[in-house]
């Protein structure tokens, strides 16, 4: 038995609220009762149903439809009607102060999509450009996550330690990516998590921080065909393993370059002019000297540089790692 689900608005007066919507907003006129009366309608439109009830005295409510221009209207019934541009992606310049935090502590993480553990890595977000996550799933086993994709300019996802079983749309069979690992998701390439193991841990750069995930239920992955040279907005997919540090660099055109380093009392410089750094403790603990200042880096620690700003960081203990990402900007 199929379901029908719709939104119910209060109808009055009908018929020109009727007259409203299929002239305003094109929807489709699917039944009036009665015939002789009208006192409820029904109409369809642009993914919506809606159930006109001349006899229904609730909030008249607010729609908003996608249009070629910004517009705010009143149905007959009061129900507000905002037509609205699709928004473009937009990323902010990077601006703001250097950002360390310190190791995690069990108040730090919040509960986010598909129930993952997120803790923020770049508190100020450099006015928006970028977000970094620490994210978790303590309790391995198939995760409940759907077939989405990002409105991104640029994402990448370092396993940092445990694995993860995912599958990406035109890249064939899933794959487990394992610690030590990135991978770059092209811009709006469908992906889905199906799988990890027990403390599961990655660390993920975004740009721009306020970005759109959307579901799609249509597409099943695996598809049937696959096509890994696939260009997502001039980017491919890709996965590097720390013998192949320049991999993420030539998929990304530039964009991104990711290294793990086993660090030592000699400094590694950080930090660029036209670019952003996150450096990561994976392993034992670092110092940051970066704008005059020095700061520990403990493990699980991070630090975010804004372009411009330059500094060095040194391991403090044997067997010291640090991720190193580093983000062009424009």
């Amino acid at each position: 038995m199929s379901r029908i689900a719709e939104v119910v608005l209060p109808g009055a007066p009908l018929t020109e609220t009727i007259a409203f919507f299929r002239e305003r907003l094109e929807l489709r006129l699917c039944s009036v009762q009665p015939a002789d009366d009208p006192q409820l309608a029904v109409l369809e439109g642009h993914g919506l149903r809606i159930r006109l009830d001349a006899s229904h005295r609730g909030d008249p409510g607010a729609l908003r439809v996608d249009a070629t221009q910004d517009e705010q209207l009143i149905a007959p019934n009061g129900t507000r009607v905002l037509l609205r541009r699709p928004a473009e992606l937009r990323v902010p310049p990077a601006s703001g102060d250097l950002t360390v935090v310190g190791a995690p502590s069990d108040g730090d993480w919040t509960v986010g999509r598909a129930g993952m553990l997120y803790r923020d890595l770049a508190p100020g977000r450099l006015g928006g450009h970028v977000i970094a996550s620490h994210i978790r799933i303590p309790r391995g086993g198939p995760v409940p996550d759907d077939v989405h994709f990002h409105d991104v300019a640029v994402q990448l996802i370092h396993c940092a330690r445990g694995w993860v079983r995912l599958v990406y749309e035109d890249q064939g069979a899933p794959f487990v990516l394992r610690a030590g690992q990135t991978v770059l998701q092209p811009p709006r390439i469908r992906h889905r998590v199906l799988a990890c193991s027990d403390a599961l841990e990655v660390v993920e750069l975004t740009s721009p921080a306020d970005h759109l995930t959307t579901i799609d239920h249509e597409m099943a992955l695996p598809g049937a065909n696959a096509d890994p040279a696939r260009a997502f907005d001039g980017q491919r997919f890709a996965v590097q393993t720390t013998d192949a540090s320049g991999h993420l660099a030539d998929s990304s055109g530039g964009r991104v370059a990711v290294s793990t380093l086993a660090l030592s009392a000699e400094p590694h410089p950080v930090g660029a002019d036209a670019r952003v750094d996150l450096v990561f403790s994976l392993e034992g603990s670092a110092e940051l000297d970066a704008g005059g200042e020095r700061f520990l880096l403990e493990e699980g620690g991070a630090a975010t540089t804004p372009p411009g700003l330059t500094g060095a960081v040194r391991g403090l203990d044997v067997g010291s790692r640090l991720l190193h990402i580093q983000l062009a900007v424009e």
